[in-house]
């Protein structure tokens, strides 16, 4: 059943339209003078830029720290880049994937519907192409997804954001960065098979389009059937993403970006603890069992997104940039599942279930124009910023919820349907406006570089009966936040920098009384240092950190206080502080090795909370995680072409209760990695590639942290995958 009920808003594209137009007005005259002057031949240079194509691990500038493309060894804020490259190497097929041998990151949440990320024990939010892509509630229903083939880099920025990014949490933001198009011909098909019955195809072609190059594409997709660990969920995907960049002169570009996604999937579900991750007497319930109804349940998702990315130089000090994406995600589920996060009886073997339903349709609009300047007052060089965004996000939502009959977790009888009639809830429709406005100046002194930074935002969200049209609920709330960097570079590579920035988070909803929440604030105090070497390709990084998070939200401790869904009301109990220090390092070597390593110490503390919290620890939180990844090519002899690797990735113990009696045990997983160039056994074969990927080597039974003393999820088991590549 499809469900649209209304249509995008024009406000935010009329004046991105009207922007561009005016640009383009100017960019008139600027050819009328480019026509008077010789004709100057350009070369391309094999220098990185922080959208373009990466060989190896190692990435040089990042967009994602300033909104400026600044080396990343010069931005005063902990930056991790994950490029193309890595991506190939681990076989990453989602954003967790990718981001998990990132220092800080976590993902205790394993789900083929959503990639949920953590940052610092925050929950992080996402972006692609530096325009936000906004959370829905209802489990992320339509949230906007990201399609990693489809992705040239993914970058983490952590601490607060809010500066250059609006509303987020403290922790930080990871944003994805798309395949753009290029004048070098790019020519690439991929077929990948894989156990829990994956079968992919998937293809990336680009180049340009006419002879002096003005004009490129760039078309990639895959189609994907698969399954997953857990009996019955599906992972099916279709994806297809044209994008042409039009470069009328040498200052001048606009890239059109679009995709298509639709998604066949399954809900996922919470499973008793008992049994899981504690003794039942009646045995272990398996790491494949579904306990919701495989041929029932369904969990649908399509989306259409279309945008572009503008830039026009005026001159060598002024530059006028544009990102703009309009996004249309409709979503509908429909599952019997367990009640109550997985409740088991007294029996141990019976769950009570019920059935639900849900139409869900999103709309948003981002837009960020930001005019960059270039000047100097006396000996300092400034890099300077103006800017305003816009974001604005629509929800229409429909649910229903009937009764269901209980199964046997030990021999589930699969086959039931709701045991009585669908019960509407109200429908509504929820709208969220983000605008804002931020300067910001990079000043170099000599070797000192400095950041200033400023942002007013205001955020309103609104809440509507969609039966009688009354505003149900609306919040109002704006904020200034800054940010405050100075980094020292050395001539010999090293960077020592120190930072302090602020995030502003609004929240929706209401406690068990109906008082609505306050937005969140947080603050970041960071002491880093990189460095680059002269004479090799790497880069390595440590930071020491303290950031702090006023008016946090937590599960109500009162087990009375039961909401909509029956589940647990949340309470804003005060604040939450987070410290720690994080080490990474990235090389890539011309004798064909490949190296990443991470570790990260994280302490979390609840200083102002409600009991049992207080001076407590956050559940899902590991103070310790350790990553390592290396691999290898050999360059001659008998096995030239050949490569191999092999990664741990480990996750200490982490606080299972709010009241810290109960520990998560620690786990250590392991990848490998094996791939062949075929064109060293036959030269007719060149560009053909075969690789063999393991994910959980040894198919180690573990909990990645979403778990309560009542209910539990299994991590992800042993995943293979076999892709045959050819590029030409």
């Amino acid at each position: 059943m499809s469900y649209r009920s209304f249509n995008a808003r024009p406000t935010a594209i009329s004046a991105a339209v009207a922007t561009a137009l005016f640009c383009y007005a100017n960019l008139a005259t600027a050819q009328e003078m480019a026509a008077t002057l010789p004709e100057i031949n350009v070369t391309a240079s094999t220098e990185q830029t922080a959208t373009g194509v990466v060989s190896g691990f190692v990435a040089k500038k990042t967009l994602t720290g300033s909104k400026t493309e600044t080396p990343l060894l010069e931005t005063p804020q902990s930056v991790s880049v994950v490029t193309r490259d890595e991506m190939n190497t681990r076989g990453a097929q989602n954003l967790v994937d990718a981001l998990a041998y990132t220092p800080g990151v976590g993902a205790p949440y394993p789900d083929p519907n959503g990639d949920w990320q953590y940052i610092r024990g925050f929950f992080a939010s996402q972006y692609l192409d530096g325009l936000r892509i906004v959370y829905s509630g209802g489990g992320g229903a339509v949230t906007m997804r990201t399609e990693t083939w489809g992705l040239e880099r993914v970058e983490v920025l952590r601490g607060p954001a809010s500066v250059l990014y609006g509303t987020n949490a403290p922790g930080g933001i990871a944003n994805s960065v798309s395949k753009r198009p290029t004048t070098e011909p790019i020519r690439e098909l991929q077929v990948q098979v894989g156990n829990f019955d994956r079968k992919q195809a998937a293809f990336d072609i680009g180049g340009a389009i006419d002879e002096d190059g003005k004009l490129s594409y760039r078309l990639n997709g895959l189609i994907r059937d698969a399954g997953t660990s857990v009996d019955g969920i599906k992972n099916n995907r279709r994806y297809f993403a044209p994008a042409i960049t039009w470069r009328p002169s040498s200052d001048t570009s606009f890239t059109l970006l679009a995709h298509y996604l639709s998604e066949d999937l399954s809900p996922r579900n919470f499973i008793p603890s008992k049994g899981t991750l504690f003794l039942n007497p009646l045995g272990q319930i398996p790491r494949n069992r579904n306990l919701g109804e495989p041929d029932y349940n369904v969990y649908t998702r399509e989306q259409h997104a279309i945008g572009y990315a503008f830039e026009h130089r005026f001159n060598d000090a002024l530059t006028l940039r544009q990102n703009f994406r309009f996004t249309d995600v409709n979503a509908y589920s429909r599952a019997i599942s367990p009640t109550s996060f997985a409740n088991l009886q007294a029996d141990n073997r019976t769950v009570l279930r019920s059935a639900s339903q849900a139409w869900r349709q999103s709309q948003t609009t981002n837009v960020d124009t930001h005019l960059e300047a270039k000047f100097d007052t006396g000996p300092v060089k400034h890099t300077s910023l103006v800017g305003f965004d816009y974001s604005q996000y629509e929800e229409d939502t429909r649910s229903a919820s009937a009764t269901a009959a209980s199964i046997d977790i030990f021999n589930p009888v699969y086959g039931t349907r709701p045991t009585s009639a669908w019960t509407f809830a109200t429908p509504t429709l929820q709208k969220q406006e983000r605008p804002g406005v931020y300067l910001q100046d990079q000043a170099a002194l000599g070797n000192w570089r400095f950041t200033l930074a400023g942002r007013y935002e205001q955020a309103r969200t609104s809440t509507r009966n969609q039966t009688n049209l009354a505003t149900t609920a609306k919040l109002e709330d704006s904020a200034f936040t800054k940010r405050l960097a100075a980094l020292y570079l050395f001539d010999n590579g090293l960077a020592p920098y120190l930072s302090y920035s602020e995030s502003f988070e609004p929240i929706s909803g209401t406690d068990f009384f109906g008082k609505p929440f306050i937005p969140t604030k947080g603050v970041l105090y960071e002491a880093g240092l990189r460095y680059q070497p002269k004479n090799f390709n790497a880069m390595f990084s440590g930071a020491l950190y303290q950031q702090k998070q006023k008016n946090n939200t937590m599960t109500d401790p009162d087990p009375t206080h039961v909401c909509t869904g029956g589940t647990l009301c949340s309470v804003q109990t005060g604040e939450l502080r987070t410290q720690g220090v994080e080490l990474e390092a990235k090389l890539t070597l011309d004798s064909g090795v490949n190296l990443t390593a991470a570790y990260a110490y994280t302490a979390g503390k609840y200083l102002k909370a409600s009991a049992p919290a207080q001076d407590k620890a956050p559940t899902s939180l590991a103070p310790h995680t350790a990553s390592v990844w290396a691999d290898y090519e050999l360059k001659n002899g008998p096995l030239n072409g050949l490569g191999f690797g092999a990664g741990a990735r480990y996750v200490g113990k982490m606080w299972l209760d709010s009241a810290n009696t109960q520990k998560l045990p620690s786990f250590t997983l392991v990848d490998a990695m094996l791939r062949y160039d075929l064109s060293k056994m036959d030269p007719k074969l060149k560009g053909a590639r075969l690789a063999f990927n393991i994910q959980n080597l040894f198919d180690k039974v573990y909990y990645p942290g979403i778990c309560s003393s009542s209910y539990c999820l299994y991590g992800e088991g042993r995943t293979t995958t076999a892709t045959l590549s050819y590029g030409w």
